[in-house]
């Protein structure tokens, strides 16, 4: 039997500055409620099938401990569903940095934000799928 790896270390974390402005120069948008996205297929080596980026607009959320929280939150809920996405990325053997955008003006409860967090990731590779075959 398979071991799952849930594990979400710094190498799925994207933080190098040329690459997040790639994603806004080059990047595509995606959005399906609550969250929104920037995303771009690369090609180079990387440890990782994706990283990311997990945002929470100051303009929705004013205190940075909601904030955190939220972030907090998606980042779990990325985690416990990452292997959706890295298994579709590595049997078509791509590479993908997108940023996470919380669009919503309320909190959710994890519950809700896991499920949101699973219907978006399969939307996300639903959107590469049309893509490549277009």
């Amino acid at each position: 039997m398979a071991v799952k790896n849930e594990k979400f270390g710094k190498a799925y974390k994207l933080c190098h500055l040329r690459k997040i402005e790639q994603l806004f120069s080059d990047g595509k948008k995606t959005y399906k409620f609550p969250f929104s996205a920037q995303y771009v297929l690369h090609k180079e080596e990387a440890i990782t099938p994706f990283q990311i980026v997990i945002s929470v607009p100051k303009r929705n959320f004013k205190k940075a401990v909601d904030r955190n929280r939220l972030k907090r939150l998606i980042r779990e809920a990325v985690r416990k569903n990452k292997l959706i996405l890295e298994s579709f990325l590595i049997q078509e053997n791509l590479k993908l940095y997108f940023m996470l955008v919380f669009t919503n003006k309320e909190e959710m409860a994890f519950q809700e934000i896991h499920l949101k967090t699973e219907n978006f990731i399969k939307h996300l590779i639903q959107e590469i799928k049309d893509e490549n075959q277009a």
